[in-house]
Formats: C-alpha cells, structure tokens, sequence
C-alpha cells in the first residue's frame, strides 16, 4: 500500500548554519561569502515512525528556492560561521487505504537566502599557515580569488526544527554561491585548504586564508 502526506506542519524563518568564512589577520585583505540564486544547499531529513525520536534518513536540496540572496563582507581576522534563515515543514504520511500511519518526515523546503554572520567561531586553519597546507594559492597585492565548484564541509549542526530534530548540512561553491577574495595591501595574501575533487584549492571543502 501506498502512503500519502495526511498533514504538514510548519516552522519558518529557522536559524540554519550554511558555511564558514576565514579572513586573514591582515586587514588589507577583504573575504566575502556570497549565497545567492544558484545556491545548493543539502540538508539531512528527519524521520520518525511515531512523530518523537527522530533520526537522519537522506538529504534533500535546497536549489533555486531562495530570494535575491544575501553576502556577509570582512576584513581583519574575522573566522565565523555562516548562517541564513531556512523554512521547514513537517510531514504526516499515512497509508492510502486504511489510514495507519506510516511516518512522519522533517526537512527543510526553502531558504531565505540572507546569508549573515553566525555567532560561533569554527577550528582555525588546522596547518597554523597556508604555506604549510597541503593546496595553496596567492593573491598578489590588488589580486583577488573565488571559490568555485566544489562542496564544502558538512556542518553537523546546521539547524533545528520543531524542537524535535537537529540536522546537518553543507552548501557548495558555484558560480553565484562563493567564497571571494580581494588583497588591497602591498603584500601577498594566501588560499588554502586540504583539498578534495578536484584535488586542489578549489576543491577544499573549507578554504582558510593566512598573511603566509
């Protein structure tokens, strides 16, 4: 038998964790996190046989849901994360014939797109440097870099909802959603980051940026 959604609940306008943005110490350097039209965010589902007791099962993306988007801009030392304010629905499915319940399912179906500061600081760069990172990337003084096509690190708490289940989440780097440098000083600014696929900088799942 199938089953159907019976009622929905909603939650909106939920604080959800999206990113992180590294700047370097040197406040000539100025580091943008742009969340825009083209975001992907991916957010685990919440799933529960009896409506308490939820556990992860899946993900779903949040593609093209969201408004104009939003940016956060800093310079100087700033390492915090990045939040935006997703709304979530939660499911009631019971079974087509009969109506017994067949499980209740929490997930995100839209975002925002208000990307702002967070008020937690994530790790610092695990390498203590860029020069010491196993990708790295100059900025020559008036220089800038973006990051682009690549999926950042999943945030295991990315949100909350209904008070009943806490979900995780990444969001990656596209052509409008990205992470951007610009050095406006006389000295050679630095990108780096652990790698992924692709196997360089741009493929880092969390880009750090460091004087050295």
């Amino acid at each position: 038998q199938g089953c159907f959604i019976n009622h929905r609940d909603y939650q909106n306008n939920q604080i959800t964790r999206i990113g992180e943005l590294h700047v370097a110490s040197s406040g000539n350097i100025k580091g943008s996190y742009y969340y825009e039209t083209d975001a992907d965010s991916n957010m685990s589902i919440g799933e529960s046989g009896n409506g308490s007791n939820f556990t992860a099962g899946g993900s779903i993306g949040i593609d093209n849901s969201i408004g104009a988007g939003g940016s956060t801009v800093h310079t100087g030392g700033w390492v915090k994360y990045v939040d935006d304010t997703m709304n979530y629905v939660k499911q009631k499915w019971v079974e087509q014939i009969g109506g017994q319940l067949c499980y209740y399912i929490i997930q995100p179906y839209s975002s925002n797109g208000d990307a702002y500061d967070g008020t937690l600081t994530p790790p610092s760069n695990p390498w203590g440097n860029c020069a010491s990172a196993p990708y790295e990337a100059r900025i020559n003084p008036g220089g800038s870099w973006d990051a682009l096509n690549s999926k950042s690190v999943t945030l295991m708490w990315a949100f909350s909802a209904f008070g009943l289940f806490q979900g995780s989440g990444s969001t990656g780097y596209q052509t409008t959603n990205r992470i951007s440098y610009q050095d406006n000083g006389s000295s050679n600014t630095y990108v780096c980051g652990g790698g992924g696929s692709p196997g360089d900088v741009q493929g880092s799942p969390v880009i750090y940026n460091n004087p050295n």
